[in-house]
């Protein structure tokens, strides 16, 4: 295969970007950068207030719904503290010795004449020992021999 060498004309030749950008380019560019910068700015001065004023917002909305939740915490302790002293006073009033005696009388019963103490059958014998026992008889349990 030879190769053949072409003649290129005007129309036919690639369009080659110049290294080098147009001044109009570069003006469109830098005014584009100053109105970003701008914007931006502006963005910024608009936002950062509304953003601080929306924190205030929502703390005052957090702190109030924790005044709330407290007041309602407090009723109700309030409410079982109440309750907690009825049931002492019912229980008091239920244990008091006349309704006791009453309530014995009812089932027939009466306070014994005497009492009796029995002891059992196998009743424990106790150790006498001397100190000097006792003392070698704690030391071999605290040594666990």
């Amino acid at each position: 295969m030879a190769l053949a060498a072409r003649v290129y004309q005007h129309d036919d030749l690639p369009d080659r970007p110049s290294t080098r950008p147009r001044p109009r380019v570069i003006r469109k560019t830098r005014l584009i950068k100053v109105r970003l910068n701008r914007t931006v700015r502006l963005g910024l001065l608009v936002a950062l207030p509304i953003a601080l004023i929306v924190t205030y917002v929502w703390l005052t909305a957090q702190l109030t719904a924790q005044t709330y939740r407290l007041h309602d915490d407090q009723a109700l302790r309030n409410a079982l503290v109440q309750r907690d002293n009825e049931l002492r006073q019912q229980v008091a009033q239920l244990e008091s010795l006349p309704r006791l005696e009453s309530a014995a009388a009812k089932l027939h019963m009466h306070v014994p004449q005497s009492v009796a103490i029995v002891a059992p059958s196998h009743a424990a014998t106790t150790k006498t020992a001397t100190s000097i026992a006792a003392t070698i008889d704690g030391l071999r349990k605290w040594l666990h021999i």
